[in-house]
């Protein structure tokens, strides 16, 4: 198994959480993120959107891919893949939270 592989295996058994220091509004499926720190706004597309409604901190980024997979009726590996890479860009904006515990 390759080192980015591993690292994507160790972040699905994390709790996700969306940051306390953002503001967000859901309108029309698509979520919009403001980040005062930024002063920037993100417009999420429909998935995106999903994924920040499910990032509670009471579910695991596993069981987020799960229920995307049943949701939208993609493969587990391409829900993996994309969510992983989202979930991880957004974190390094501040958007989103790893937790190893369960809020």
């Amino acid at each position: 198994m390759d080192k980015n592989k591993n690292k994507q295996s160790k972040r699905l058994g994390y709790y996700l959480s969306s940051s306390k220091n953002v503001y967000y509004s859901i309108m029309q499926d698509r979520a919009v993120v403001f980040i005062p720190a930024e002063n920037s706004f993100y417009t999420l597309n429909r998935e995106g959107t999903r994924i920040w409604e499910l990032a509670d901190g009471k579910r695991t980024i596993r069981k987020i891919c799960e229920i995307l997979c049943s949701e939208f009726r993609v493969s587990r590996d391409a829900v993996s893949r994309d969510a992983v890479s989202f979930i991880k860009h957004l974190s390094d904006k501040g958007l989103f939270v790893y937790l190893r515990k369960k809020r």
